[in-house]
């Protein structure tokens, strides 16, 4: 008989959160049934996510929460930490922009965690390669894959799909300070 991993559901990975199990240890989080430890933070990443934070309250609080490095919870087997989920502030559970600041895990937000989101019908996802000085933002999911994927510079802005109305300034992404 060969081995082979035990994979999680959300139910079972709440429990040992709600039970203390991963205070000690590193930061994690669930994706497809594994449990995963999240890579450190540099201090380019968290400016990534500090200087952002405050842009997107000013432009979405009053209809919008901005949760930042808090868990999603996804289908049965899943609950990633994004570094923001933009949610309504009348359905907590609905992501209607995740976006990832990304600095080390690159390649995994761009493949496994980019299949995860649009499997999981996100509609809009911004991954902003800090290395790379780009925001990458894909829209319009089908199946495993994002139909939609356009490079934008820090000097541009982004209408979000479900703000079109509103130009979020890419600049504040790449902020240090």
């Amino acid at each position: 008989m060969s081995h082979s991993p035990y994979l999680w559901t959300r139910e079972a990975y709440c429990q040992l959160i709600d039970q203390g199990v991963f205070l000690e240890g590193p930061n994690v989080e669930l994706i497809e049934g594994e449990i995963l430890i999240l890579p450190p933070q540099g201090r380019d990443h968290i400016c990534g996510v500090s200087f952002p934070n405050t842009v997107l309250v000013r432009l979405f609080g009053d209809t919008h929460l901005i949760r930042v490095q808090c868990d999603l919870g996804l289908g049965l087997d899943s609950q990633p930490q994004p570094d923001f989920v933009l949610s309504p502030l009348t359905d907590f559970d609905r992501a209607d922009l995740v976006i990832e600041v990304s600095q080390t895990s690159l390649s995994f937000d761009r493949n496994r965690k980019s299949r995860l989101y649009a499997r999981n019908g996100v509609q809009e996802y911004w991954i902003v390669n800090l290395p790379g000085e780009v925001v990458e933002v894909r829209r319009q999911p089908e199946g495993d894959r994002f139909r939609q994927v356009r490079l934008c510079r820090p000097e541009e802005s982004v209408r979000p799909l479900f703000a079109p109305e509103v130009e979020v300034p890419l600049r504040a992404f790449f902020l240090k300070a």
